[in-house]
């Protein structure tokens, strides 16, 4: 099930009520995403869809009256589309969850503002071209990861990649005590 956590703003305008962020329990990392709404001056706005182990992110075209349902059945294919796992079989497989990684947002904020300076930058060229950006989103760096390489890695090893406690005995740290 996709979990999305969004900000009560953005709830409100999808005319949602977040449920509590579910406490981790070690599910799928491709089921955790943040999104966030990018105002742009363009007829549409932008939805920023960005995984929460990863921080790879998808840019939507997002109009305001477009209900949640439609929304997330567009980025449960894209999804699909993109990793070649089943997420269209339970198109109602989804719950709207409150933030709950400052973290993530943090990242969000400078993705946010990756997003606005491309949107302007290609408005003065050849129009505006989400995929495009994306592509500038993923393929940069943004909180310490590389998010396409970390999302095919995780990806490659079928999201079982887990951190692994150092067994270097000079990392450890010990009690010192004062004579």
């Amino acid at each position: 099930m996709l979990h999305l956590h969004c900000t009560a703003k953005l709830a409100k305008a999808l005319k949602v009520r977040p449920e509590e962020a579910p406490v981790p329990d070690g599910t799928d990392w491709l089921e955790h995403w943040y999104v966030r709404d990018i105002p742009l001056d363009l007829p549409l706005d932008a939805l920023l869809f960005t995984n929460a182990e990863t921080f790879y992110s998808l840019v939507h075209p997002f109009d305001r009256r477009e209900r949640i349902d439609e929304i997330v059945g567009v980025f449960q294919q894209r999804i699909e589309h993109i990793t070649g796992r089943d997420f269209t079989s339970d198109p109602g497989a989804f719950r709207v969850c409150k933030t709950a990684s400052r973290r993530v947002t943090g990242c969000m904020n400078e993705l946010e503002m990756m997003v606005e300076y491309d949107v302007e930058r290609h408005l003065q060229g050849d129009g505006v071209r989400l995929e495009v950006i994306e592509d500038h989103l993923n393929n940069g760096i943004v909180g310490g990861l590389f998010p396409k390489a970390e999302f095919a890695k995780r990806l490659d090893n079928d999201g079982s990649q887990r951190s692994k406690l150092t067994k270097a005995p000079y990392l450890k740290l010990t009690k010192h005590t004062h004579s």
